[in-house]
């Protein structure tokens, strides 16, 4: 049998945040990249800007976005994030 958890709205969104930042934390390109710039991925971007990845991918087509490839990965700057945010 499995075991099932209610959680309010509240506890699950302090859960999602927690796990953004962690997230966030471990994608820091350490040593000698851009000064400790940090890169996040399209989902980590859409989550923090409260967008669908879609859109992340339009802004980016667009222009609006600046993107980064990192091995097959698409990145995105975690300044230029917040920097849209506090713009919102």
């Amino acid at each position: 049998m499995e075991k099932m958890f209610i959680v309010d709205e509240a506890t699950l969104d302090k859960f999602a945040q927690k796990i953004v930042a962690d997230v966030c934390a471990k994608l820091n390109i350490a040593e000698g990249s851009n000064k400790g710039e940090q890169y996040i991925s399209r989902k980590t971007a859409s989550i923090l800007l409260e967008l669908d990845e879609a859109t992340i991918w339009r802004y980016t087509k667009a222009g609006i976005l600046k993107s980064y490839q990192v091995g097959n990965a698409t990145r995105y700057k975690k300044s230029d994030i917040e920097k849209m945010i506090k713009e919102k």
